[in-house]
């Protein structure tokens, strides 16, 4: 890579994290699933303590990204400033991995440009895994484009690919528990690197040696997720990397969920009717009923979040939720004090339910263990339907979505924790309502007026401020009336803002004595005496707001430039897409004609069945559990879509091209 190269992609990245600077972490004290739960693994983990004690949340999700959160926290940056910065490494790799096969150094910087703007990862603020996932995705690409172009280089440099492939396939494996979307497209490229290395070393110990280096990486995925599992066994008597994923617990939902429904409603997978049939055949759903039906209802009404769209789901535990809940009151049940005990339980869980279908006592679906619910024929129409909606999404969805004024949520103590672990400016919690009191007044004796607010019958004062302003309709009234001059007139109008709420007197006093006592909780008042001409014009309440000029003004510039990108995006990228499609079927073409593929057709096949894969479980998700159709959950597609883009095109211009752009050895 020539040094001209290099201070561009140097230039791009310092605008892109100028650019980022503007987003202050949005801190949900509050999610005690996802933001929280992460914070509390890595405390756990900083403290040296590995995930902490024991409990249904522990062994929830995979260990990655709390184990990030920990290595970043003695590293000492900002959070999400470290998540940027990854993901802008990531593009680099990826473009140091694509130079000894694109012989343009133009080309690399305009799909660096494009990774590192695209507006995707600008709407992840939140301590959640989506801050690394796209990030180790494209890394995993890099790692497949590094394999195949060092395949025929020194043992050691192919080795350190497949090492450092490796590595990164077990971090994102370790991160979220669907990373199966992505195995047959690295399949994929391992097996056509395998057919590359023996049409050229046949039979021979290079073969062996090569192959050999070839599969580490799926060695090294295998090895370091028995090596969590191992951890995990030894500090929780658990033998899993997630719990969700354990044949226990599968056995146990998946028994829950082929009961059949009288009246079936998607998104519920054991509705409250089924529950009740489930009760009477399963002592060990009995022991359960309490805790779900009273102690913990509250699962039951968190779904109501989606009652415009999914009216059905307000009142009962939703499919998103039921695993969740499940696990909560197995805990309250006293299930949790290990992983063995649990797993019994699931067990036990699992074996009476299957029993009772079994005998007929349940009328029930076929036995399974999977979060799947059992299959209905409308679930084809809508996942297609799904799918198509992912697709524009991918394609069109270039939204730039961060709030002006964004704000955290939860306590004050629930601030602490992301304050100390991430490092990171927080969004403020949403500030306490102030009552704003519009109006004017002044003395006749020409005196300065003050104010102060308290609480009516109460001695304590409220906090409160007040400001002043030039007021010469109000002088030139007080004039037409009385036909005098009151210089206090000119600057009599203010604007008091206070704490207090409600049962509020506002005094009005010079320096001498009280000259009056307003009650306003009335919204508009007005007295006319000897002493004193006063008036409230309108009292309003609203949010309190932090007095930021200059930052705000900063951000605001900040902000329209990112807003300009994602409109540029949302432009441009629908009509990329359409060339790149074009390109690559007729590439598809060239291939056949000629009997040969470049590497380039076989990365972007696998680019695409991955695209799909992920969108095609996304779908599924999005019909029989909650809306998975958004950023969070497709910000890994964003930077795939985008190699493609410029991967297809070029790989058709490599035929038409003299000098051949690519070496497709």
């Amino acid at each position: 890579m020539s040094t001209k190269t290099k201070v561009i992609i140097l230039l791009l990245s310092i605008v892109k994290l100028w650019l980022i600077v503007v987003m202050p972490l949005t801190a949900w004290g509050i999610s005690a699933l996802d933001d929280r739960l992460f914070l509390d693994l890595a405390h756990s983990l900083i403290r040296g303590e590995w995930l902490g004690t024991y409990s249904e949340r522990t062994l929830a999700k995979g260990p990655m990204y709390p184990i990030w959160i920990a290595i970043n926290f003695y590293v000492g940056l900002p959070l999400l400033l470290a998540q940027h910065l990854l993901f802008l490494c990531a593009g680099l790799v990826l473009i140091t991995a694509l130079q000894k096969i694109v012989k343009y150094p133009s080309l690399l910087i305009f799909l660096y440009a494009l990774i590192i703007f695209s507006p995707h990862l600008e709407t992840l603020t939140r301590v959640v895994r989506g801050g690394i996932y796209p990030a180790l995705s494209l890394l995993i690409l890099a790692g497949l484009i590094g394999l195949y172009a060092n395949r025929s280089n020194k043992l050691i440099n192919f080795g350190l690919w497949a090492v450092f492939l490796g590595v990164i396939l077990t971090a994102f494996w370790l991160t979220r528990e669907e990373g199966i979307w992505i195995m047959p497209s690295v399949i994929l490229i391992i097996a056509y690197v395998l057919f590359l290395i023996y049409r050229t070393e046949k039979l021979s110990l290079g073969f062996f040696k090569r192959s050999v280096i070839c599969l580490l990486p799926l060695l090294i995925l295998f090895g370091g997720l028995q090596v969590v599992s191992l951890i995990n066994k030894v500090y929780y008597n658990s033998y899993n990397v997630v719990e969700v994923k354990s044949e226990s617990f599968l056995s146990a939902y998946g028994a829950l969920s082929r009961v059949k429904h009288p009246n079936w409603k998607r998104y519920l997978p054991v509705p409250r009717e089924v529950r009740q049939s489930i009760y009477q055949a399963s002592p060990a759903f009995k022991e359960l009923e309490y805790f779900i039906e009273e102690k913990r209802r509250g699962w039951q009404t968190l779904g109501c979040i989606y009652k415009n769209k999914y009216p059905q789901v307000c009142g009962d535990i939703m499919g998103a939720l039921f695993m969740w809940a499940l696990r909560d009151v197995v805990a309250l049940a006293g299930y949790y004090k290990s992983g063995d005990v649990a797993e019994r339980y699931y067990l036990r869980l699992a074996t009476e339910v299957n029993t009772a279908c079994d005998k007929g006592i349940l009328d029930c679906f076929p036995k399974r263990a999977t979060l799947i619910p059992p299959f209905k024929y409308v679930y084809i129409e809508l996942t297609l339907e799904a799918f198509w909606r992912g697709i524009k999404f991918l394609v069109q969805g270039f939204n730039y979505s961060i709030t002006k004024n964004p704000t955290s949520k939860g306590t004050e103590e629930s601030q602490i924790l992301f304050k100390d672990i991430t490092r990171e400016q927080l969004a403020p919690l949403p500030l306490p309502k102030v009552r704003k009191i519009h109006g004017w007044a002044f003395s006749f004796k020409e005196k300065q007026v003050y104010f102060q607010v308290k609480k009516r019958q109460s001695n304590i004062l409220e906090t409160f401020s007040v400001k002043k302003f030039h007021s010469p309709v109000v002088y030139q009234h007080a004039k037409n009336k009385t036909g005098k001059d009151y210089e206090p007139a000119k600057n009599a109008r203010f604007i008091i803002i206070s704490s207090c709420l409600e049962q509020c007197d506002l005094l009005i006093f010079d320096n001498q004595s009280l000259l009056a006592t307003v009650n306003i909780d009335t919204k508009k008042s007005k007295l006319f005496s000897n002493d004193l001409w006063f008036h409230i014009d309108a009292i309003t309440t609203k949010n309190q707001k932090e007095n930021l000029s200059l930052q705000n003004e900063l951000n605001k510039v900040k902000i329209a430039i990112l807003k300009k990108i994602a409109i540029l995006y949302k432009l441009v990228i629908p009509w990329l897409c359409g060339f790149a499609i074009v390109a690559y079927v007729m590439s598809f073409g060239i291939g056949i004609l000629r009997r040969k593929f470049t590497f380039l057709f076989i990365l972007n096949t696998a680019i695409i069945g991955a695209i799909v894969a992920r969108l095609l479980i996304l779908a599924l998700i999005d019909v029989i559990s909650f809306p998975a159709i958004s950023f969070l959950y497709m910000s890994p597609l964003f930077p795939f879509l985008q190699v493609f883009l410029v991967l297809a095109i070029v790989d058709l211009m490599s035929f038409k091209s003299t000098k051949m752009l690519f070496n497709t050895r």
